[in-house]
């Protein structure tokens, strides 16, 4: 879900913490009825029902007169409330770089995905946000971690898996009065959320450093007897010999392959491989498991070699 544009406005809870409640993007203005039950906060709005944590922000980009209605309804028996205004984001945007949008031209990684309310940034990769497109003579700031940054870039690195991590991004006009240091308003303002994930790519796609960091983390995991990894890298490990064993348990089963008949094929594979990249991460926590798109060397194979299949092992990865 994406932070809404027009005249928002927020009801912030004064006691206890606070954190964003982001709106169903297609909430039109105006509410029709609020309601409290069991600490949650019900709100109608043309026929359609949403909900929220009374403890949280609620922006339904209704508008500063529908939060104050809010305010003025919950502070019965509810605690303090108050209504905060902002600057619409009105196009502002911001988009993140690697090493792979900057020295190869990929494109970042795709966040149109309707669970995620900001951009994907890859964990335990550096990335740079920066603000797409911006207006000479403007200045531009963010807020992140509890701090403020001047400038139109902000380096950031996300480590934890899930991690979805607040971003302010503010555009500030040079000329208008007060406008800095909290003593105006911004011109634009958008208030989004970083979505920490891990991103797998195709085997030929990676760069060489992450590459080799994959063939390492492969190495330990067949080289490191059990005990000896439980005690370097966690007691969840598991070394190749694991899944190797899984894999010719399963698939040589008397009553049926597990692993290759129906759908157990593509269930139980993504079981394993998903089990698989766990471990590795234990090794190093950077890696993810890269995939092998073979629609490439079959077109290689047979429209550049003549079908000769000995061009496959030809390539320096193998």
């Amino acid at each position: 879900m994406r932070l809404v544009s027009g005249p928002p406005a927020r009801v912030v809870r004064t006691s206890g913490p606070a954190r964003p409640f982001l709106p169903d993007p297609q909430v039109p203005g105006g509410l029709d009825g609020l309601s409290v039950h069991f600490g949650r906060l019900y709100y109608s709005s043309a026929g359609r029902l949403f909900s929220g944590d009374t403890h949280d922000v609620m922006a339904a980009g209704a508008g500063a007169a529908a939060a104050a209605a809010a305010a003025a309804f919950l502070q019965g028996g509810q605690g303090g409330f108050h209504v905060e205004a902002w600057a619409p984001a009105d196009g502002l945007a911001l988009a993140p770089a690697t090493e792979y949008t900057e020295e190869r031209g990929d494109a970042p990684p795709f966040s149109e995905y309707p669970w995620a309310p900001g951009p994907i940034v890859e964990l335990h990769r550096p990335t740079t946000l920066r603000v797409v497109a911006p207006k000479e003579g403007f200045e531009y700031e963010w807020l992140y971690n509890g701090e403020t940054r001047p400038g139109p870039e902000l380096a950031v690195l996300l480590t934890e898996d899930g991690e979805d991590r607040p971003v302010v991004l503010r555009e500030l006009d040079p000329a208008a009065a007060g406008a800095h240091e909290g003593q105006g308003e911004a011109a634009r303002e958008l208030r989004t959320f970083l979505v920490g994930r891990r991103v797998r790519r195709e085997l030929r796609q990676l760069t060489d450093e992450d590459r080799e960091r994959f063939f390492q983390g492969l190495e330990a995991m067949v080289k490191t007897p059990p005990e000896e990894g439980r005690a370097r890298y966690g007691p969840a490990f598991r070394n190749n010999d694991h899944f190797v064993h899984l894999h010719n348990v399963l698939a040589g089963a008397r009553d049926c392959d597990h692993l290759h008949s129906g759908s157990g094929f593509l269930f139980n594979h993504v079981g394993l491989t998903n089990e698989f990249e766990q471990n590795l991460q234990l090794v190093d926590p950077a890696v993810t498991v890269p995939f092998w798109d073979f629609t490439i060397d079959g077109h290689a194979i047979y429209s550049l070699h003549g079908g000769d299949f000995d061009a496959l092992w030809n390539s320096v990865i193998f």
